[in-house]
């Protein structure tokens, strides 16, 4: 941990005082490049199946999908797996509460950045 780190960490208590972990946790979510883009499109177009979100996200590797996934199911809880058939295999993954409860701030940075960010320097 580096000294700025173990400074903003320190003596966290969960309380809007020290909100640096809060603030940190969440930059942890958004800074992964795909973790957003994939929540947003379970968000918007409801419970999706790995193929759908592979071929509906441009640029996305399987090995990036897979990861984001994981990363919003089990690390954040905001996607919730589920086994729709066994014959053939197939899952769905939606958003959880707490993923829905992210839909209006992901629309505040899609209109932020529609606004302000040249689509050509990302």
């Amino acid at each position: 941990m580096s000294s700025t780190e173990s400074r903003l960490t320190h003596g966290w208590n969960g309380t809007v005082a020290h909100p640096q972990a809060s603030l940190i946790s969440m930059t942890d979510l958004f800074g992964r490049k795909w973790c957003p883009v994939v929540l947003y499109r379970v968000l918007r177009d409801g419970p999706m199946g790995f193929s759908e979100l592979k071929r509906d996200i441009d640029g996305i590797s399987g090995k990036m999908l897979t990861e984001s996934l994981d990363t919003l199911e089990t690390g954040y809880g905001l996607v919730e797996r589920s086994v729709v058939s066994d014959r053939p295999f197939r899952v769905t993954y939606e958003p959880t509460e707490r993923g829905e409860s992210l839909d209006p701030l992901l629309g505040e940075m899609l209109d932020w950045a529609t606004e302000h960010m040249d689509p050509e320097v990302a």
